[in-house]
């Protein structure tokens, strides 16, 4: 029987992808004009800082240890025009997310039709993450806008000379911000090798794609080679061993030396911890934020039902492979499913690397039936391949990070509802009427998707005011009955901060002084210098004097603390002492296996303004209570 694919009168009006673009942009300008006044937890104030040192002169002394230097500089010149990096932040986001939005639209229809673009950008116009990240000050969004653009020219039908060209340029923009687009770029250049038969064809436009990539990086390349003689000066050891699930004190002690002495290998110098780590990453950290195997917050979209994403995305990619259960397909779907049960018995835990068994199955089946695909669906699949092959080295700690290759949730989502089920639901229901199946498949899928879209709206209301806002979420049922409660007015996160600001602004000789604190944003409202500390530094049973001195800090508590002040200060030729110590008590770090030989315990009682046991030189000055915090001027000596 032939299948009847509805036909949505949307997709008729070429304006729609337009119309939800605006919409998009005008909730998120919303956001951002009447509902964020204040930084709030994010990392784009730190690389602003990282900027502001270069154009200062200070860049020697700056290390962006998870970036290129492109992004603080674009965002601290961009200060210069706006003098408030706020409104910087909040400008970037908004046009990165909206161009996200839009731009999704053209690449998915490059690769399907209307249909399946105007489905998948109202998918990703309507997730949680995807409007929180315009929202968010993040160094994420503007990278991820350029990979998607790249994505547009490399997925059309018929690539040509000019094409590629723009893949690189936009690649090389997005990599003068971040590092991972490096990854995107591997992917594209197996791509274009086996692009078509004509191998010379093939080599120039990866030639082509290449040397543009490196002209549009040239200029970060150069500055990192005349500044600090390499030409990436970015160092993954930094967040490999502050965010590795497994480590060990003589894996902390090597990875410490080994970044203070800047040696990149230092990662696997342990290949059993690194092998334990990476297959942690690979099968379950990190396709966890992409999936949702149970976190709150993924690229999931349908973020409050776990696993439940993986049956349209499966569902859309068998769909497109064809796939049917013929006797090779048995076969290799039986052999991996059995290879990959018994490696993860022999080998693995099954309570973390259950993945396993359903990705090498998936994988088998998609390179046996890969030529069935879409061709240019290929630059989208060896980029997820790819990207999370290299970036599970090491552990993610925000779903952002996957934005890059998200494009594929959405884009095989949408297959399935709009392909894939009338498929389905035509084989099963063989015996009626073709017309009627196909009316009642529509008004399914159509019921479907908006349920879709309304929970994801519920939800991303909840994620964006619990963002902004001082309160918490206490589950479903709480959330509904709030509703209708008259609320009391809230709180926006980060005002504090403005308090501590203004109580600081009060100090005399402010913008001369140094504060020792465990974060460095509230200099946004205060001008000011910051030594940055955790309060797990030092040696147990040292004075007070010692520790805000630094003294007897390891070299890499130091490092730590130096490349985070403000100014930065990388190689410790400064020695500021504080003439004021922010306290709180942070979480302990993961490299800390020696808390209690440090001065962490001996530093809680300034938690308490009232103990005796405060040194005499320290004068209280505030208690920050929701923060946390404890304000006290330091009087040295003269």
């Amino acid at each position: 029987m032939q299948i009847k694919y509805f036909k949505s009168s949307l997709v008729k009006q070429s304006n729609y992808p337009f119309f939800i673009t605006a919409i998009f942009f005008v909730i998120i300008s919303y956001i951002t004009i009447f509902h964020s006044d204040f930084f709030k937890e994010g990392d784009f104030f730190q690389y602003f800082l990282m900027g502001k040192d270069i154009l200062n002169g200070n860049g020697a002394n700056v290390a962006a240890l998870n970036a290129n230097p492109g992004g603080p500089i674009l965002y601290a010149s961009l200060d210069k025009i706006f003098h408030d990096p706020l409104i910087v932040a909040k400008i970037l986001g908004l046009i990165g997310g909206t161009g996200v939005v839009f731009v999704s639209y053209f690449v998915i229809r490059n690769i399907f039709d209307k249909k399946i673009a105007l489905v998948g950008q109202l998918f990703i116009a309507f997730n949680p993450k995807m409007i929180l990240v315009s929202i968010e000050a993040l160094n994420e969004i503007l990278p991820v806008l350029f990979i998607f653009i790249a994505f547009y020219f490399i997925t059309k039908k018929d690539i040509i000379s000019k094409d590629v060209i723009f893949v690189g340029i936009f690649l090389g923009l997005a990599t003068t911000i971040r590092i991972q687009p490096v990854l995107i770029l591997i992917a594209f250049s197996i791509f274009l090798i086996f692009y078509s038969k004509k191998l010379r064809k093939n080599l120039r436009y990866l030639v082509l794609m290449c040397t543009f990539f490196l002209i549009t990086l040239s200029p970060i390349l150069a500055y990192n080679y005349n500044t600090h003689g390499v030409f990436i000066d970015s160092n993954p050891n930094y967040n490999y061993l502050n965010l590795s699930k497994y480590t060990t004190p003589e894996m902390i002690e090597r990875m410490e030396f080994d970044i203070v002495s800047n040696n990149g290998s230092a990662i696997f110098n342990f290949p059993d911890l690194f092998l334990k780590n990476y297959s942690y990453n690979l099968l379950y950290n990190n396709p966890d934020f992409f999936l949702n195997f149970g976190k709150m917050t993924s690229l999931s979209l349908i973020p409050i039902l776990p696993f439940f994403i993986l049956i349209p995305f499966l569902g859309g990619l068998f769909y497109l492979m064809k796939f049917k259960l013929d006797k090779i397909n048995i076969i290799v779907l039986s052999t991996t499913f059995s290879l990959s049960v018994f490696l993860l018995f022999l080998f693995g835990d099954p309570n973390i690397h259950f993945f396993f068994i359903i990705i090498l199955p998936v994988i088998a089946l998609t390179l046996l039936n890969i030529k069935k695909l879409p061709k240019n669906l290929l630059p989208l699949l060896m980029s997820c391949f790819v990207f999370f092959t290299f970036i599970s080295i090491v552990p993610l700690t925000r779903p952002e990070h996957l934005l890059p290759v998200w494009l594929m949730i959405p884009s095989l989502t949408a297959v399935f509802f709009i392909y894939a089920i009338p498929k389905i639901v035509s084989k099963l229901s063989s015996t009626k009427n073709g017309i009627n199946v196909s009316s009642q498949t529509k008004k399914f899928i159509i019921t479907a998707i908006i349920l879709i879209l309304i929970i994801n709206l519920g939800y991303s209301y909840k994620s964006v005011e619990l963002y902004l806002y001082e309160n918490n979420y206490t589950g479903l049922i709480d959330e509904f009955s709030n509703v209708f409660k008259q609320s009391e007015p809230k709180i926006q996160k980060g005002s504090q901060f403005d308090v501590l600001g203004k109580i600081l602004s009060e100090q005399p000789n402010i913008s001369s002084s140094y504060v020792m604190a465990p974060m460095n944003g509230f200099v946004y409202y205060v001008d000011t210098n910051v030594i940055l500390a955790t309060f797990q530094e030092g040696k147990k049973g040292d004075t007070f004097e010692q520790f805000y001195k630094r003294e007897n800090w390891s070299e890499y508590d130091l490092l730590v603390s130096n490349v985070n002040s403000v100014p930065a200060d990388r190689y410790d030729t400064n020695h500021p002492i504080p003439d004021y110590l922010l306290y709180g008590v942070p979480p302990i770090m993961n490299w800390k296996y020696d808390i209690p030989s440090t001065q962490y315990d001996d530093l809680k009682i300034l938690s308490d303004p009232s103990n005796p046991d405060i040194p005499s030189n320290f004068e209280f000055i505030h208690k920050f209570d929701k923060l946390d915090l404890v304000l006290y001027k330091i009087h040295h000596s003269p």
